[in-house]
């Protein structure tokens, strides 16, 4: 296995493309694969799952500490009745973008791109190409 370094942002990304995301995208590990290429996705998303619960508690947690109760719920403003961007959206902007980039080294499997093309689908996995491109290189 090779060793690359990723965003935060880019962990993230990566969560969302391996195991999709409900009526938005399939993900990766949600096509019809050979076991053998389930099990190294799995690998990988099971390495970066600490990381993304990170990133999501992160958000949460600013969320909860910058934005206002109204009702049962907190919810951040992004813009005023005049259209700007509230200060507190822009301080959870500066605060959550500090989270995004911090950089994590991960694993990455070896995959070929023999099994890889065998893979139809009309989503674009733009972190897992990274990923293929300097994991294999």
């Amino acid at each position: 296995m090779k060793k690359i370094k990723l965003s935060l942002d880019d962990i993230s990304s990566l969560g969302k493309e391996l195991s999709g995301v409900p009526d938005v995208r399939k993900g990766l590990l949600n096509h019809n694969l050979n076991l053998g290429l389930k099990y190294r996705l799995n690998l990988l998303l099971e390495q970066i799952k600490t990381d993304i619960t990170f990133v999501e508690e992160s958000r949460n947690s600013l969320i909860k500490e910058l934005g206002e109760k109204v009702g049962d719920k907190i919810i951040l403003k992004d813009k005023d009745e005049y259209g700007n961007f509230t200060p507190s959206f822009l301080e959870y902007v500066k605060r959550i973008n500090e989270v995004l980039i911090e950089e994590k080294e991960i694993e990455i499997p070896s995959f070929s791109l023999e099994e890889i093309s065998k893979i139809d689908s009309d989503e674009n996995f733009e972190i897992f190409f990274k990923i293929l491109k300097d994991g294999n290189s």
